[in-house]
């Protein structure tokens, strides 16, 4: 079976994630206004990153993602929107295993915002610090669910 192509895969995901934030937010599932803009920051970030061939955009879509990500890790209650982060970082980590790299990262080649940060957290540069990084979001996110 021949690999999956990234682009592929990255518009097949985030058209998904697209989706999903909308029916979201069609259904009585989000409470909280917070969890609302939260979906939304989501979905904003999604349609830039199915639709943007410019790395400006990739780039600030690749911060509103994981904005997104440690926002509900940190402060959403809700079951749904936890539970879909639990996806989103397990694809995450098995994507950068599978392509031995974020799928994002093909637009920031040498400068750009986001490499900088990531740059700054990722200190060793390598796939695995980020990925001991984001199973640690999950364990602390199956933590929370749990408690629910």
């Amino acid at each position: 079976m021949p690999p999956l192509n990234e682009s592929v895969f990255t518009i097949t995901s985030f058209t998904l994630l697209i989706f999903i934030c909308c029916s979201l937010l069609l259904s009585s599932l989000l409470r909280d206004k917070s969890d609302i803009y939260l979906v939304y920051l989501l979905m904003s970030a999604s349609v830039l990153l199915v639709s943007s061939l410019n790395d400006y955009f990739t780039d600030i879509a690749h911060l509103y993602f994981m904005l997104y990500l440690y926002l509900v890790t940190i402060f959403s209650n809700n079951l749904y929107l936890l539970t879909l982060n639990i996806f989103i970082f397990v694809v995450i980590c098995l994507s950068r295993k599978y392509y031995n790299k974020c799928v994002l990262y093909r637009s920031h080649q040498g400068k750009s915002t986001f490499k900088l940060i990531n740059d700054s957290i990722n200190t060793l540069g390598t796939i695995e610090q980020g990925n001991i990084l984001f199973c640690g979001t999950i364990l602390l996110l199956l933590l929370k669910v749990s408690t629910l």
